[in-house]
């Protein structure tokens, strides 16, 4: 189950915060049976990198995004061509290309509800960051003012952010200006300052996900032995009788050493002795794990606003509703995240007045209308090859990465 505190109900009047013992009391009859969950706060990174049904989703999520092209908008709504800072966010930092980049945007939003990106500007006169880095959001603190309502801009609220961390033994702070700060949030009613996670709406669809892996591995591991023999004679009176002691060790030998699967071994066994096999099983279909882990895991996919039939299941996905499902993933959770995500860049990057950074995604093949022929379809791919070579890339680079996100 990984290393996780568990949280118990507490056990006040309010009936959305009390621990519901008696219904559990009456089903397994113990005083001290109670739900189990598992604490998010803190352990987001570890839930992220341990639970498959969370990354594969917000890792989809995060490559769906990344498919997106940058462009630079002027005042008029027309494309900046070799925008100076499109090339910098498709080369953001000496570590991550701007793909890279950007599903690391998307999976800090994702796992913290917060994404924190430093702009490091040369001088106070540049216009252009030379690097963007996303800091740790799960570390980053912020030196607050003490005022947040009669302000009228960010330094009046936070001094400062900072992030502790060890260089070779010796603690050092980190801090930023909030003027050296782009900050992207996942709102959270109670806190404007700082995002809240979206594992902290799903921590009990993930704990009975990782609850019902562990009782599955447990059945694996050690359920013990499959099934055992025992003695088939009986009495004249049909009472059963024990098997010869020798006869349990020359059985024992036979099903060690040649019976069995592999090479030199005999799949059908034959025996003089009168037994009885008896397997040993638990009904695990009555205990509803698979479907636990796959309700658990549309949970998952619904908070963050996918579709359910862009994912491989038991079930193979018909065609039409694989792109179906793609169309409306794009529609309802990519773009809308990615026009967010854009106007949060556009505010904090140091743009000509009236200019924007926005993400197109029209290249995408399940986004195409299905009258769309087919030159239209290569007029798209050679407008998204164009906003490429505008921004820097060879040619040749373009139609690759065209070719890889269609």
């Amino acid at each position: 189950m990984g290393n996780f505190r568990f949280q118990w109900g507490g056990k006040g009047n309010d009936r959305f915060t009390r621990t519901p013992n008696n219904w559990v009391n009456r089903l397994f009859g113990s005083n001290n049976d109670k739900e189990q969950w598992i604490t998010v706060v803190g352990k987001e990174a570890e839930i992220y990198n341990t639970t498959a049904e969370v990354k594969i989703v917000f890792d989809r999520f995060a490559s769906m995004f990344s498919n997106g092209i940058y462009q630079e908008l002027d005042s008029k709504g027309e494309v900046v061509k070799n925008s100076e800072i499109v090339k910098r966010l498709l080369n953001p930092n000496v570590l991550l290309n701007g793909k890279s980049f950007m599903q690391e945007c998307a999976l800090h939003y994702l796992i913290f509800g917060n994404r924190i990106t430093y702009t490091n500007y040369g001088s106070s006169m540049s216009e252009v960051p030379t690097a963007l880095w996303n800091l740790p959001a799960d570390r980053i603190k912020m030196i607050l003012t003490g005022l947040i309502y009669e302000q009228i801009d960010i330094d009046g609220i936070i001094k400062e952010y900072y992030l502790d961390c060890d260089n070779n033994g010796t603690e050092q702070r980190k801090t930023w200006q909030p003027s050296e700060i782009i900050h992207h949030k996942n709102i959270d009613p109670l806190n404007p300052l700082k995002g809240k996670s979206v594992l902290e709406s799903l921590h009990m669809d993930i704990s009975n996900i990782r609850a019902s892996k562990g009782f599955q591995n447990v059945l694996l591991t050690k359920k013990g032995a499959v099934g055992f023999y025992s003695s088939g004679r009986t009495d004249g009176q049909g009472n059963n009788l024990p098997m010869k002691e020798e006869d349990k060790i020359a059985l024992g030998k036979q099903e060690t050493n040649e019976y069995g699967i592999f090479d030199g071994q005999s799949a059908i066994k034959f025996t003089e002795f009168d037994v009885k096999w008896n397997p040993t099983s638990f009904p695990v279909k009555d205990m509803m794990t698979f479907e636990t882990i796959s309700e658990g895991m549309k949970r998952i996919i619904d908070a963050i606003q996918l579709n359910d039939n862009i994912f491989s299941k038991e079930k193979s996905k018909v065609q039409a509703n694989l792109q179906e499902g793609l169309k409306m993933a794009y529609q309802d959770a990519i773009i809308p995240f990615a026009n967010d995500y854009c106007n949060n860049f556009s505010q904090g990057l140091r743009l000509k007045e009236g200019h924007k950074i926005t993400l197109s995604y029209e290249h995408i093949s399940a986004l195409q209308k299905d009258d769309k022929t087919e030159t239209e379809v290569k007029e798209i791919k050679a407008r998204a090859v164009k906003a490429y070579t505008d921004a820097g890339f060879s040619p040749q680079e373009a139609l690759k990465l065209v070719e890889e996100t269609v």
